[in-house]
């Protein structure tokens, strides 16, 4: 169980993927302070980018814009 855990920390610490999950981050913020927006139409919206990528990266990139807009939404 050790070993999985190690290895998705092994995964996400690569430079690509931090910078996808960064640039959704970014994203979600940009899109998520427009009044109506909230993180499942965010996703939607940002969806055709994800289109292009690996799958994982393709996740990563759309927990970064969930991660991004949902601290908007708490105050």
């Amino acid at each position: 169980m050790t070993d999985g855990l190690l290895h998705g920390f092994a995964v996400l610490a690569t430079v690509q993927n931090l910078a996808l999950c960064l640039l959704g981050a970014v994203l979600g913020t940009l899109v998520g302070v427009l009044p109506g927006l909230g993180s499942a139409t965010t996703i939607a919206l940002l969806l055709p980018i994800t289109l292009k990528l690996d799958p994982t990266g393709a996740i990563i990139l759309l927990s970064g814009i969930y991660y991004g807009v949902s601290p908007l939404r708490r105050c």
